[in-house]
């Protein structure tokens, strides 16, 4: 089961509730889905701040010709696989949007063959054990382990960006809301 980032506390859920009673239902998914956006964005920021880079520890320069063809001279291949998936795009979006669920993920593509994938970001950042041309060796390689900052920093940020940002989209979709009843 996948923890959520943050948690936001009752008394900000009911203000947000609240807010949003006033809402259409379409309006209400327009302002839940800016905010999950901008939450998104956020958490993809700080993996990216946090993510170890090739370039600046020099492992890209020990690749052989071919695995540098395959990763397309790919210097932080971590770096760039990281993404947003919004619930619209999931495998079980149908029975979701019957239920009213709006989501987002954001992380690292572990998807296969892909040009801006990294199907081994949890090898690098957990350890695993040593292979060495293609057996496995003795003993294990260390974990860099930041995954668990950049989560950290992320659900800092992220709570003061989903406050501010519901109040700017409500009031926003409140003022569109009043325009078109008075069309």
């Amino acid at each position: 089961m996948v923890k959520p980032i943050m948690e936001v506390s009752p008394r900000d859920l009911a203000q947000m509730e609240k807010a949003f009673h006033v809402l259409s239902d379409s309006l209400k998914r327009n302002v839940q889905r800016k905010i999950l956006t901008a939450v998104a964005t956020e958490i993809k920021k700080q993996y990216r701040i946090n993510t170890p880079q090739s370039s600046k520890t020099g492992t890209y320069k020990l690749w052989s010709k071919t695995i540098a063809a395959r990763r397309n001279g790919g210097k932080n291949q971590l770096k760039k696989a990281i993404k947003s998936k919004p619930s619209s795009k999931w495998k079980n979006k149908q029975e979701l949007a019957r239920r009213g669920i709006l989501g987002v993920t954001a992380g690292y593509d572990y998807t296969r063959g892909g040009m801006k994938s990294a199907p081994y970001a949890h090898l690098v950042n957990d350890g695993h054990v040593a292979v060495y041309w293609g057996r496995r060796g003795g003993g294990r390689v260390a974990g860099i382990h930041w995954q668990k900052s950049a989560r950290a920093a992320a659900a800092a940020k992220s709570r003061t960006i989903v406050l501010s940002k519901a109040k700017k989209a409500v009031t926003a979709a409140v003022i569109m809301a009043a325009k078109k009843a008075n069309k």
